[in-house]
Formats: structure tokens, sequence, C-alpha cells
């Protein structure tokens, strides 16, 4: 199914003449009184960030000594360059280094005058002395000619009761006591005001509403830029945030309400006037995105209009829950146009309605099975559009759809998942059926135990994704390289990188676990007992948590190197819990995305000058390895390769992949030809000939295999066939009436699919009326295949249990080792290889 029935969809523009002290009232009871204390000033519409809280992004230098106010989990400028030029490692700067104080930008911290009982309680002036205005007047005046230090003059001075801040956006100096100015401030104001006349002087007050801010600081943004509609809409859509659990970030929504300043109304600007307004910042376009939906979606309730009653609902209005823990809420749309039919589409959004699926995916993949459905009805008798009248027949139609479905690169989808689209369709109906809605539903439109999607068989031309041994070993001589083509994250060092992805590599090779296995390992993910380790680990994929894997001495060395490197790390505390955290604190779940990994192995497959596979070349040296098959899930085919090669028994293997089905680990190797050769040793041993009887004659396993080519329904022995590949049978494939076919009990499957073919054969014949010759030759070629069949099944079911189970092995192999693709033709062949029969 190509087209996605949820995507992002702009918000339409609005065409409304609003009134603006109605909406803003309307806004002023949805808005809670008190937002964010200690941060958020309403008389001034001023947005301080407190870097100790851990809702905003603005935090201190990661240096131990600086108290520089960041965007991020980072060094300051100044920081920065002296660590450029600091000979220091990374931990010891950040431990050792004194940044000087007059440089630094600190946050409405107090003065300095006071002692354990009282403090000063006005804003610093000066990051040098630390003294607020008046004290630095007071110390300039009579303290630093009293003969004492500064230190002791402050511990001697009176402290100051506080005052008002400076009435100026982003001004944080006291204000004077005779208007709300500063004393800088105040001074500009009386300067402007010396050339006006009686009349036309301003009020401090009056003056001070026009001027431009100060310069904000790193973490402030104000409001007060803003119109003072566009105020209102932006401190509730910012509290709406907040309930998400979302962090703000002060220099996004700097740069927004720089972009909103002449607005009118956000609630009735499109969505698209916005974004051009805004530069091409994308975390400024990710705030104006959100914030305008959420204003949108209350503008829709303060004019009546209940969302869910339109045709596309943004998922922000549903109350969804995110994907994961610590990611942003779902911005897009879903879209039910695509549905056709009136009754299905209104019983689809009764369903989402309802039922308020848990997350996004849910919501996605029954809106897409209704697609689906909508799209098989359309093609029947009367398109499906009245519901009375469908039937049995528009029910096979659908479920036709629903079992044929692709995803958008036309591959089919897997079982479960298809499965799972064919339950959730029958979950809407049903419900369509208890509320009332689809009560005009004939009985005859349901599902039928016939319609049931079976499992794929395993496509075993495409198995064998393992990067070869010879590839591994020449990764493992060039793993220096890996990591070092970028640093993960402004806050990583080059160092701290290299050992994260060196480590993350060790592991997906030594244990074949998948790439988000690894990537979520928790921190104490290794288990010893009895001297031997083992690894814990959690299979998402089929909901099977806490699974041990045993591993090497070596592997769990390079795990605990990591786990001590990682201890002198200073990392955010919602990372903390993982072996491999991401670089920032709102960087997804907490740990490293399988996105950065495989861009990880990417850059440093690249990097790597020379990679040879273990294929000789044209002129005899190796071919050179195709880079694009080494990413991270190769290696759990790897993984499996290499424990098959060593002759691990597959329920063993299984056990180690955390399969519960053989089949679906077979599907990760391929036969080498070491276990053929041991195959083919078993297999000889119970070759029989035309008539079933044990043919004794098949002499060493090379002679087996030398003398012999694979034809469809079991080996063939005639010379001239032989040579040619089993490409010029004089007869034709009538293979249980000749002298030399030699079948065993790897073929029993296709000697039964085609006695099956040979009776229909024989029926379309008889239908056909044609000679009796011919029915009477499929008949003989029926019995005589029967006849083998029969034989084989009555020497295996006398074997021993054992020696049974040893015969069946040995035929899955030789029946993976002899399949194969006619890539024109799009037909399963045998691989007819000429071999010398001389």
């Amino acid at each position: 199914m190509n087209t996605p029935v949820i995507k992002a969809t702009p918000t339409d523009a609005r065409t409304y003449r609003l009134d603006h002290g109605a909406w803003v009232a309307y806004l002023r009871e949805q808005i809670a009184p008190a937002w964010r204390p200690g941060e958020f000033d309403p008389e001034r519409w001023l947005f301080t960030g407190d870097p100790d809280n851990p809702a905003t992004t603005s935090t201190r230098c990661t240096v131990r000594a600086c108290d520089t106010v960041v965007t991020s989990r980072t060094l300051c400028q100044q920081c920065q360059r002296a660590s450029a030029h600091s000979d220091l490692g990374a931990h010891e700067f950040l431990a050792s280094y004194q940044p000087s104080v007059t440089k630094q930008t600190r946050t409405d911290t107090r003065c300095v005058v006071g002692n354990d009982v009282v403090w000063c309680q006005r804003r610093r002036l000066s990051n040098r002395t630390g003294l607020c205005h008046a004290h630095t007047t007071q110390w300039k005046r009579r303290g630093q000619h009293s003969g004492l230090s500064m230190a002791q003059w402050c511990a001697r001075a009176r402290p100051l009761p506080p005052r008002e801040a400076c009435s100026i956006v982003g001004c944080s100096a006291d204000a004077t006591l005779d208007m709300r100015l500063c004393g800088a401030h105040s001074t500009a104001f009386r300067r402007s005001q010396r050339a006006r006349s009686e009349g036309e002087c301003e009020t401090a007050e009056q003056w001070a509403s026009g001027q431009p801010p100060s310069q904000l600081r790193v973490n402030q943004f104000s409001l007060a830029l803003v119109t003072h509609t566009v105020r209102f809409e932006l401190l509730y859509a910012l509290q709406q945030r907040d309930a998400q659990g979302q962090k703000l970030d002060p220099v996004a929504m700097k740069s927004l309400t720089n972009a909103l300043r002449g607005v009118d109304s956000v609630a009735t600007t499109p969505e698209s006037a916005v974004r051009e307004l805004i530069s091409k910042n994308r975390a400024v376009h990710a705030y104006a995105r959100m914030l305008t939906r959420v204003i949108a979606l209350r503008f829709e309730e303060f004019r009546g209009i209940r969302h869910t009653d339109k045709d596309v609902w943004q998922c922000l209005a549903l109350d969804l829950q995110t994907p994961r823990a610590g990611r942003r809420p779902n911005l897009t749309s879903v879209d039910f146009t695509p549905i056709q039919q009136q009754w299905l589409r209104e019983a689809t959004k009764d369903w989402v309605r309802t039922v308020r699926p848990e997350d996004t995916g849910q919501l996605k993949r029954t809106v897409q099975v209704c697609t689906l459905a909508s799209r098989a009805l359309s093609r029947r008798p009367g398109g499906g559009h009245q519901q009375h009248e469908l039937t049995y027949a528009d029910m096979a139609a659908v479920f036709d759809d629903v079992r044929k479905a692709t995803g958008t690169a036309g591959k089919l989808y897997e079982t479960r998942y298809r499965r799972g689209l064919w339950a959730r369709l029958h979950a809407v109906l049903e419900l369509g059926r208890k509320t009332g809605r689809l009560a005009e539903l004939p009985a005859a439109f349901s599902r039928h135990p016939s319609q049931s999607i079976g499992a794929l068989e395993v496509n075993e031309e495409e198995l064998g994704k393992a990067i070869p041994e010879a590839v591994i070993a020449q990764l493992d001589a060039h793993v220096h390289l890996l990591g070092t083509q970028r640093t993960y994250g402004r806050s990583w060092s080059p160092a701290a990188t290299a050992m994260m992805f060196r480590t993350v590599y060790q592991v997906l090779r030594d244990t074949g676990r998948r790439p988000n296995e690894v990537v979520s390992l928790s921190l104490e993910c290794l288990e010893r007992q009895d001297g031997e380790y083992a690894l814990v680990y959690d299979n998402h994929k089929s909901q099977r948590l806490r699974r041990r894997l045993p591993i090497t001495g070596a592997t769990a060395k390079a795990i605990q190197h990591w786990q001590d490197y990682r201890a002198g790390l200073d990392l955010p505390a919602s990372t903390r819990a993982w072996l491999f955290p991401s670089w920032g604190e709102s960087c997804g779940p907490g740990h490293l995305s399988t996105n950065r990994l495989v861009r990880a192995i990417r850059d440093w497959v690249s990097a790597i000058p020379v990679l040879d596979s273990d294929l000789p070349g044209p002129e005899g040296s190796p071919a050179p390895f195709d880079r694009r098959l080494i990413y991270p899930y190769a290696f759990r085919h790897s993984y499996a390769q290499r424990h098959a090669d060593a002759g691990v028994a597959v329920e063993i293997l299984s056990e180690l992949m955390d399969h519960k089905d053989l089949t679906v680990t077979q599907g990760y190797y391929t036969v080498s030809l070491k276990r053929k050769r041991e195959a083919i040793k078993v297999m000889r041993r119970y070759v029989h000939d035309h008539t079933g009887t044990p043919f004794s004659g098949t002499g060493s396993a090379a002679s087996y295999a030398l003398k012999s080519v694979a034809v469809p329904f079991g080996n063939c022995l005639e010379p001239s066939n032989v040579k040619a590949g089993g490409k010029q049978c004089p007869i034709r494939f009538q293979c249980a009436g000749c002298g030399f076919y030699r079948p065993d009990p790897s073929y029993l499957p296709a000697i039964e699919e085609h006695i099956i073919a040979l009776k229909a054969d024989r029926e379309t014949a008889h239908a056909m009326e044609v000679d009796d010759f011919v029915v009477r030759n499929l008949t003989d070629q029926t019995d005589a295949f029967q006849q083998v069949a029969a034989r084989m099944r009555e020497k295996l079911e006398a074997l021993p249990d054992q020696e049974r189970a040893e015969v069946d092995q040995a035929s899955a192999l030789l029946r993976k080792a002899r399949a194969g693709r006619d890539l024109a033709g799009g037909r399963t062949l045998l691989p007819l290889t000429v071999q010398d029969g001389s």
C-alpha cells in the first residue's frame, strides 16, 4: 500500500473575524495562574530559565568551576577556547580548569554581601566583585580605603532588602526608588525628556513600554515583544507543552517571538505563513509547528467546532501516547478521506473515538486496513457504498487484498503484520455492529474460518547475508578508525565516541544480537556464575525480556572496560541506566539509537582504504568486497554462520539466536562445503534405484557427488546427462522408469509434490478425453513414483530415532544447498552444475 494514511499535514488557512477580547478571555480561563514560578515573570512577560531546572535546556558549563549558563550540556565559549589550547585530558580539564570570573555569564545571582544568617537580597551587578549596585558604590567610596580585604568587608557590610527589577525587558539590574528603572535606564530616560516641552513629557512607565528590550541572556526570552493576543496564545501553548513533559528551550523561543512580532494572532494565521517568518533553524520550526497546532486546536473549541467531526484529524488532539518515553508528541495527521464508503469511514472514526488506541501505531494500522478494505470494495459491483447489499464475495475480495498487502517498496508485509491488519478490520466491524452504526451489515459480510493468512515459506535463495570471516578480520584490523569520523554530540570527546562505538561493534560481532537489542542494553547487563559470563538483554521483537546469552571472557572484558570508562563521563540523569547512552538528555529513549549506529558503521566502512572479499578477482588478486553488505544486522547472520560452520546443531543454534522456530534459524546461514560433504556422506547410505530397492553402489562421498547430477526428483547417473548438467535427459525426466535414477530421502518432498501434479494431470487428461496411452503413461508414472516414495518411507521408519534424526537433518541441508532462483524467469530451479563423470 503506497499511499500513507497518516501523514504530516499543514493546518489550513483560516479566514475568521476574530474578537480579540473574547479570545483572550477564553485563553485566560485555560491558563494556569502560576506557571514556572521563579522563572516566568507575568508582569514583565519575561522568562529566565533556571539552569538547575531539568525542564529547561539551559544548564551550566560542564567545567566544574565554571558557572556560565549555556544552552545545553557543553562548554561555554571561554572554556572551549581554553580546552583547545590545553594539554590536559578531557576529564582532567573539566575537573581542574579555573576560568576567569570576570568573563562568566551568570543568571540573576544574589550579591555576595552577608553571612550564614542573612544575605543581601539585591541582584549582582559585577561578576568580578559579586556585589550589587549599592554595595559596589559603597565599596568604591569607603570599603577599598578601609584597609580590609573585600571578603572581610563583605562579611561586615549590612545586607540590603530586595528591590524591584528594572521594568525594561531583559534588564536584570535593580530599579531605583523613584521609578521602576535601573540607574542606567533612569539616566537614559531623563536624557530623552530634556528636549521635550512640559506637555509632551512621558512618564517613566510610558517611556519604558516603548523601549526595545535590553540584550537578553542565553536563558531568557520575552513575550512582551509580541502583541497582546499572541502573548496569551503562546503562554497557553507553552503550558500545554509543559504538560506533555517536553523541555523548554529559551533560545528557540527567543527566535520564535522575534519572528511573531508583527503577527496579529497565531490562531488566525496559517501555519505556512508562520513558517515563512521563521529562520531555517530546525529547532525553531519544531517549536512553531507544535505551538501553532496546539493553539489551532484550542481555537476550534473556542469556535464551537469538534475536531473529530472532520475527516482529517490531528494526532495532537487525540491524546495518544508517544511511541517511547522522552519522544516528542505526534504532530502528524490522520486522513480518513481515502476510505471512500461513508459507512466504513464513520465506523472507523467511531472505533478511534471509542477505543482510544494506546499509540499512533495502532491507529495507523487500523486506518490502513480500512483503506485497503475500501479499495477492494470500490472495485466490486456497486462500489460497496450500501452496507446492506454486501455479500460474502465482497468480504472475500477484501481478504484477498489484505492477504496480499505490501509496503511502500512493494514487498509483502510479514505474516504477523497482515494477520494484525485482518484482525483490526474485524474489530472495527464488530464495534460498529454492537453500537448499531453497522446494524444493516449482513451476517455474510464477516470473517470465515477459511480466511486465514498462513506463514510465508522461507526464501532459501535470499539466505546467507553473513559477512565472510575474512572480511570481519579486515574490519578488526581497522577498528581504530571506528568512531573517528564524527563526534557523538557536542559534549562528547572524540576518544569517548570511539571507545563507545568500538564496544558496540564488538558486542554486535560476538553476540549476534539484533541492533536494537544491543543499543538498549542496560548498564548492568553482565552476569557471572561459576566463572562463566552471560549477557542479559531484551528481545524486543518477540517481547521476551531479561534473556541470557553465554558470552566469552573477551567480550565480557570489553564491556567491563567500557563500563569503567563510561563511569568517568558526565552523563545526563535520563541516560544513566543504559550501557550505551544517548548524547543528550532529550535524545529519544535515553540510549544510542539504531540510526546513529548505522551511520557510524557506514562512515567507518567507507573510511577503510581497502576491503577485499574472499573471492579471487579477474587477475587472481582478491576481488573488492561490496561495502553495502556491511551493516549492523549482518553481524547477526555472521554469528549464525560462524556457529553453523563450527558444527553447532541447529537446535542449539536456535536457542542461541532466541528463535522458537528452527526454520527461522536456518534462514540465517547457508550450508558450507564442509557441512554439505558431511550430509552427502550420511545420505549416500540411503540411496535407492528406480524400483525403490536400496542401492549400495554409491562408493565414496566424492564419487556420489562427482558421478551424479541433481535432477528435479533425485540424482541421475546417466553419463551424457551428467556432463550436460542434467539438461539432456533423453526421456524428459520420466525418472521413475529409468535405470540411472538414484533418489534419496532428501528428495521425498519433491517426489510427493510431483505425484500430486501427475494425479492432477491425469484428471485433466480424463476430462479432455485424450487417448488411453496418455492416461496410462501418467498412471504408470504415478504408481512408479509412489512405489519409490513408499519404499524410502518404510526404510526410514525402521531406523532408530537417532539415526532417523541424522537423516532428516542431512536431508534439510541438501535441500537448502540445491535451492536456487532463475532471476530472469522468476521461477525456482535447481543449480544443475556440470560434474566430470570420467
